[in-house]
């Protein structure tokens, strides 16, 4: 009954951004909204409870990396460097450049995110640097630790309840984010 509930609310957002109309919104839905993403192969979704999640590594100075832990920070704001920046009306756009890369036994060329676009509603771009954010937005309790980023995710779920999870930046040579267009996030829009 509750997931029954949960899915028609769920439901009744979407139809309402989708006709303009105007309702009343559950209190959850004011506290968190909803961001519209825009895939590369020109389909989009709506996620629900969404997150940005930053995967990092840490391991004592002195000790070989291998010997380390993997865990997780999840974010509302978009964080490159010392920077924790929040998305508020802005819409998001990764840009992506082309490398060579071994797929399948075969060298292609990839399109990597390198960088970011903050979008204003006016149509002012701001360019932003995808640096590795710093230790003390990743793993501020890691003193005496070095600590390195590993990828950037977007983690929701869609408006019929399935988890969703896209790559969107890799930081270290560990980890790469799919290629393909239906899973290469493109543009991020905050639903208000």
């Amino acid at each position: 009954m509750r997931r029954r509930f949960a899915l028609s609310l769920a439901l009744r957002a979407a139809l309402v951004s989708l006709l303009g109309l105007t309702v009343a919104a559950p209190a959850s839905a004011l506290q968190d909204p909803a961001i519209q993403v825009h895939l590369a192969d020109g389909t989009s979704l709506l996620l629900l409870s969404w997150t940005f999640s930053y995967e990092y590594q840490s391991w004592r100075s002195g000790e070989a990396p291998s010997l380390g832990t993997t865990a997780r920070r999840d974010a509302k704001e978009l964080w490159t460097g010392k920077r924790a920046i929040p998305l508020g009306s802005k819409a998001l756009e990764l840009q992506y450049v082309d490398r060579m890369r071994e797929v399948d036994g075969q060298a292609a060329k990839v399109p990597i995110a390198h960088g970011f676009v903050l979008v204003s509603g006016d149509g002012k771009r701001n360019s932003l640097k995808a640096e590795p954010p710093h230790q003390d937005l990743l793993a501020p309790e890691a003193g005496g630790r070095v600590v390195q980023a590993r990828a950037m995710d977007l983690r929701g779920q869609t408006i019929g309840g399935t988890q969703r999870e896209f790559c969107l930046l890799s930081y270290s040579s560990l980890v790469e984010c799919p290629a393909a267009a239906d899973q290469r996030v493109v543009r991020i829009k905050l639903q208000q």
